[in-house]
């Protein structure tokens, strides 16, 4: 879900607030799970240049990837289930 808030900013960044506001959790949940994203490579951090407190989220290519693999993935499987629906 944190990936896809980032990549509907893409490619302009988001910051953790912002984040953390769309998926109304506690802010060290949100920190933790951008922690992960940075560690899979899939998200990077920079400190916003007009504001030092603020923490700016982009999307690397490979977070690109794996949302296009995500997607594709989903879209398949729900395909795959309305097939069925449509043949009953």
């Amino acid at each position: 879900m944190v990936l896809k808030i980032i990549f509907k900013q893409h490619p302009n960044p988001i910051s953790v607030g912002v984040i953390n506001s769309k998926i109304t959790c506690k802010k060290s949940n949100t920190s933790r799970i951008i922690d992960k994203l940075e560690q899979k490579e899939y998200v990077y951090r920079v400190v916003c240049p007009f504001d030092n407190r603020q923490i700016d989220i982009f999307l690397t290519i490979r977070g690109i990837q794996i949302l296009e693999e995500i997607t594709l993935f989903v879209q398949n499987e729900m395909q795959k289930k309305t097939h069925c629906l449509k043949q009953n």
